[in-house]
């Protein structure tokens, strides 16, 4: 089998074909993929959303931080320890990247890393400014919605709420009830609600929607909320929701916030079972 195993979901179905045959892989790549060629001040476009980014390729800490990241994630962000990078698309930090290591477990981080922090810290760091500083979040089992084995949503949406001490149980008694409405209503898309535990407020909590389909993901609209009513019950929604603008604290610099996320899959880990 001949490919770059980028682009989908490859692990369930080669291990299936792997049951009754021999098979070989051959991983093919583009030196485009891990470096960008040095032409000056270009435009780069992304095909589906139609955002536009001045970049300088000629620009030596550019090409050093991109192919740094590159190889770090090659190296060091295998199945074991899954790595997604996504970049905001809009915002005062529009271009930057998020990466979630996610799947990761509280034993987890009692595993040595070391070297991988080492390299990151001499090989990635230097040739870039830090925008968002390593946090770790809790991640609600309720909250997830969608096929958790697929490979990973071309676009996220981050939507950050910072929530009254005393007010979590309206918070997440609503994100709950959203979060089911949201399965039957649009089964193609996924989401997922996190806190923050370590690194900030920890009152702080980010809902993530994720979906494949820029400009047509899904909406909270009059059908949502009829849904929801004969889920739970006649205004049922009026309530909850009622509930749920109490719980927010509408201060501070993330307070209710909400930002569009394109995936790089060049700097993520090929996941997808």
């Amino acid at each position: 089998i001949v490919s770059d195993f980028i682009s989908d979901s490859f692990v369930k179905p080669l291990k299936l074909l792997k049951l009754k045959h021999q098979v070989v892989l051959v991983n093919i790549s583009d030196i485009r993929e891990t470096q960008i060629p040095e032409i000056g001040n270009v435009y780069l476009e992304d095909a589906e959303s139609g955002e536009q980014i001045l970049v300088n390729t000629s620009d030596k800490k550019f090409q050093e931080k991109y192919s740094n990241l590159v190889k770090k994630t090659k190296m060091y962000n295998g199945d074991n320890n899954p790595m997604l990078t996504y970049k905001v698309l809009t915002g005062n930090n529009a271009g930057a990247y998020r990466r979630y290591n996610v799947n990761q477990s509280i034993s987890d981080y009692n595993q040595d890393a070391s070297d991988e922090q080492e390299y990151w810290n001499k090989n990635v760091m230097p040739y870039g400014e830090v925008v968002y500083s390593q946090t770790r979040w809790q991640r609600y089992s309720w909250g997830n919605q969608g096929d958790q084995t697929r490979s990973p949503y071309k676009f996220i949406t981050e939507t950050f709420y910072t929530v009254k001490p005393g007010h979590v149980s309206k918070f997440n008694t609503f994100q709950a009830r959203v979060g089911q409405v949201f399965t039957e209503a649009y089964p193609s898309e996924g989401r997922a609600v996190v806190r923050l535990v370590s690194g900030g407020n920890r009152y702080l909590f980010i809902v993530f929607n994720g979906f494949d389909d820029y400009g047509n993901e899904s909406q909270i609209d009059s059908n949502f909320q009829d849904r929801y009513n004969s889920m739970f019950g006649i205004n049922q929604w009026d309530v909850d929701f009622d509930d749920f603008l109490s719980s927010l604290d509408y201060f501070g610099s993330n307070a209710n916030s909400q930002h569009p996320l394109q995936f790089i899959p060049e700097l993520s880990t090929n996941m997808g079972n």
